[in-house]
């Protein structure tokens, strides 16, 4: 969590993004990490159904808060 909120701002989000739901095309995760040495997959997501840990593009993660908020 720490080192989340230490790099967050470098990748478009937030330090309060940590633990928060985002939705994609494959499911509904949870903001659990940051990869600040990796270029693409840089954002870890805990799967709500199955409890793995998923890599996912900042873009990705961006866009899925959006659309989580906007059905909530």
């Amino acid at each position: 969590e720490t080192e989340f909120r230490k790099y967050a701002a470098r990748f478009g989000l937030q330090p309060d993004d940590y633990g928060k739901m985002f939705k994609t095309y494959t499911g509904v995760f949870r903001i659990c990490g940051i990869k600040p040495k990796s270029r693409k997959y840089s954002v870890l997501g805990e799967s709500i159904t199955n409890g793995r840990v998923y890599k996912f593009r900042e873009q990705q993660v961006r866009d899925g808060i959006e659309r989580e908020e906007a059905t909530s």
